[in-house]
């Protein structure tokens, strides 16, 4: 699995309105939607609204537009084939590395 970082606690990079979570051209480049991740709230956070430290997630790659670079996540491999999101309620997180 890819590592990937993203500032959690950033309204810009974690947009619930449309469960998003924004990440780097490089980080999108690496990701399929299915590959599985293992969310990580880093040292000293919270976890986002939504979603559980250490747990697998499932990607779902959004259409990138500009310089937004944008994924979502599902429960399972199947749920995120179908499009099928977890609704992230805020970003309500803290700590930058996540």
């Amino acid at each position: 699995m890819p590592a990937i970082s993203f500032n959690g606690s950033s309204n810009s990079v974690v947009v619930a309105g449309s469960d998003h979570i924004l990440i780097t051209s490089a980080q999108y480049h690496t990701l399929a939607t299915g590959n599985a991740v293992v969310y990580d709230i880093g040292s000293g956070g919270a976890a986002i609204a939504g979603l559980t430290d250490d747990a697998t997630y499932y990607v779902i790659k959004a259409t990138a537009s500009g310089s937004d670079f944008p994924i979502k996540l599902a429960l399972t491999e199947e749920l995120a084939r179908a499009g099928t999101a977890i609704d992230i309620t805020d970003s309500g997180a803290s700590g930058t590395a996540h």
